[in-house]
């Protein structure tokens, strides 16, 4: 009995062996020797079952799984473009595609502003003073407030406006006649950021880019008076050179 026990055994731990070898991807060093190795310990344990007549069992597992083995051997030349796939798995989910939306990006020396031209998202990072390195996502309303009183450069003040527009409205209080007025730096390359667009963009181009953006950007649909301004200047300088 002890002996059966230990055939059996062996004829399972082999036959695991062999469908692990012939199932891998790789091709290790002696990895025949080994196959071998295994099929021949399982055709001797398989020969001792037989001789003690216990191979009526396993002739009728057999059957029973013959089916399911001959499509499993009739998938293995898959094999290989299964593995590639899985090998492919973790760096999609590592390097998801970044490419899908375009975002233009205006910094001073006290803020960095990025806008999303699909969503009309407007994230923000502080560069200087009590809130350094935060991001305006991460600011309370009140810390908007104290931060923009704080703020020194008119650009930066014009861009803070323009994000609280957006999430606080009001929050800022009334503000100055000028606040929505554009920049005095209006330059070729920062018009084609504001629109983001490229050097060699078409007078049609830059209509259909100034109509997207405006019509997230308005202050009626709750955009910014001074990212309107700053769109319409940019298009009014581009169609004028």
């Amino acid at each position: 009995m002890t002996l059966l026990v230990i055939a059996a055994l062996l004829a399972t731990i082999a036959f695991v062996f062999l469908m692990q070898s012939l199932w891998a991807g790789k091709q290790p060093k002696n990895l025949s020797t080994k196959i071998l190795a295994s099929a021949v310990t399982l055709l001797i344990a398989l020969a001792i079952l037989a001789a003690s007549g216990r191979m009526h069992w396993i002739a009728a597992v057999g059957a029973a799984v013959l089916p399911f083995l001959r499509r499993g051997f009739s998938l293995l030349r898959y094999l290989p473009y299964l593995a590639r796939l899985m090998s492919m798995w973790p760096t999609a989910h590592a390097n998801p595609n970044t490419s899908g939306s375009q975002q233009t990006e205006t910094s001073t020396q006290e803020l960095r502003m990025r806008l999303d031209h699909e969503s009309g998202d407007i994230y923000g990072e502080v560069l200087v003073g009590r809130h350094e390195g935060r991001a305006l996502s991460d600011l309370s309303p009140i810390e908007i407030k104290e931060l923009y009183l704080a703020l020194k450069e008119t650009e930066s003040r014009r861009l803070m406006e323009a994000y609280a527009d957006r999430y606080h409205p009001k929050i800022l209080g009334p503000k100055p006649e000028d606040s929505s007025a554009v920049s005095p730096e209006m330059t070729h390359g920062r018009a084609l950021k504001v629109l983001g667009l490229s050097t060699g963009a078409t007078k049609d181009e830059i209509v259909v880019a100034h109509r997207r953006l405006i019509q997230r950007m308005h202050p009626d649909r709750g955009g910014s008076s001074f990212l309107a301004a700053e769109l319409n200047a940019a298009k009014k300088f581009l169609m004028e050179e």
